[in-house]
This record gives C-alpha cells, structure tokens and sequence, in this order.
C-alpha cells in the first residue's frame, strides 16, 4: 500500500486547509494509506476520515528559528520511521528541507498569486528552492506557473482546486449574483475581481458582486468599490 504524507500548520478554515483535507479524503478512499501532521491546535474546520493517521504535534517553545528547525527534525523523522513514498506540503518552512535525501517523492503547490504574495527573504528563498527539487508543483492557472522559470515549469502542472464528492445539486430558482469569499489581503488580488465586474456589468447590468471577507485591505476594497461600481 502507498503511504502519502500531508503537512500543513492547521485544519482551520482556509482554502489550503479545504484542498488538503478533500485530497486526503479521497487518497483514503482510493485505498492509500494517508498520513497527516499538524502543528498549531486550533479548533478543526474539516472532517477527515477515521482511517486518516493524523499526528499533532505539540507545541514548541523557544524562538521561530528553534521551532522550524525542531519541526523540520521531527517531520523528517516520520517521513524514514513510516517509510512514506510521497510527501505534500504547501509550508515553505518544511518542504525540500524535510524531503532532501529522504528518498521520498515530493509535491508541493502554488496556492496564492505570487506578484502579490509578501513574503520574507528566507520564505521566498525556501519557495526557490522547494519548486525547483520538487517531484512535481502544481499550479492553478497557466498565467501563475508562467511566473515562475524554465527550471520549475517543467516539472509544473495546472490542476484546478477539488471538490468535495457531496456537493448539493442546485433545483431552485438562481440569482444574477456573483459571490467571493476570501481573506480581503493583496495575494487574493480583489482589486482584479472588481475591475473584470466592472466590465461584466456595462454588458449585464441586473447582475450583482457580493464580496465577502476580512482582512488588512478591507478599507481599500471598499473605497475601489465607490469608485469603480457606483450605487444605482
């Protein structure tokens, strides 16, 4: 049986935590045997399947430094002790570093548009070198893995966001609105969503945007709105 190991901080509510939760899922139904490892204890936001050997780690003291060093030991310790054939994180702190010469096959993702992403010299050093090494990184759009090099766009592949398998079907009545739930931050890139409804709404104007969200870019979100989508 293949063993496939998820990393990520958390199963709170987030699109990351969303699309590793429905991948465990059905790797277990598939018939693998799927491992996860958590760090940070927060309330859970996902249910995950009984057979889903789910590790938490406990709680680190000391500085940041310490911690990502104490984490990245213990995840590539249970990556040999569990002989674990492929490995999935999204975390550039516990990607390459915790796969290097651990004979394991390592995917990681692209999950946020990287024009906009904030990220600090060592996370986009540790980005560099996790999609460069990986196995394989996925990416969501073609204009996102463009960004990136030679070097990391041939082992890229486009694969859109899963869903759950118990989706309702839709029988009632539909609404011209058009709905977004996001973190209202500047890798969500918003300010996009709004000018392509702008454009939307000169050709159908009985259609609606509903934004919803909270974030460090609330004010101006809302303030590009006055000024690109006026109220009737």
């Amino acid at each position: 049986m293949k063993k496939i190991l998820f990393v990520l901080s958390q199963l709170s509510t987030g699109g990351a935590e969303r699309v590793i939760s429905i991948l465990a899922n059905n790797f277990d139904i598939r018939g693998y045997e799927v491992h996860l490892i958590t760090y940070v204890d927060v309330p859970n936001a996902y249910t995950l399947n009984k057979e889903i050997l789910w590790t938490k780690f406990p709680s680190i003291s000391g500085n940041r430094i310490k911690q990502h060093l104490t984490r990245m030991r213990l995840i590539r310790k249970y990556i040999r002790d569990n002989k674990i054939d492929t490995y999935i994180t999204f975390e550039h702190y516990y990607g390459w570093t915790c796969a290097f010469k651990n004979h394991v096959r390592y995917i990681t993702s692209m999950r946020n548009d990287p024009l906009h992403d904030k990220l600090s010299i060592m996370e986009r050093f540790l980005r560099k070198l996790n999609f460069v090494y990986a196995s394989a990184v996925v990416f969501q759009t073609s204009e996102i893995m463009d960004y990136f090099s030679n070097s990391v766009q041939k082992h890229g592949y486009i694969i859109k966001n899963p869903l759950p398998n118990n989706i309702p079907e839709y029988n009632s009545h539909k609404e011209k609105r058009i709905v977004a739930v996001s973190r209202l931050e500047p890798q969500k890139n918003l300010f996009m969503l709004l000018k392509a409804f702008q454009t939307v709404s000169k050709i159908n104007p009985d259609y609606k945007l509903e934004i919803y969200g909270e974030g460090s870019e609330r004010k101006a979100v809302e303030q590009t709105i006055q000024r690109l989508l006026p109220p009737l």
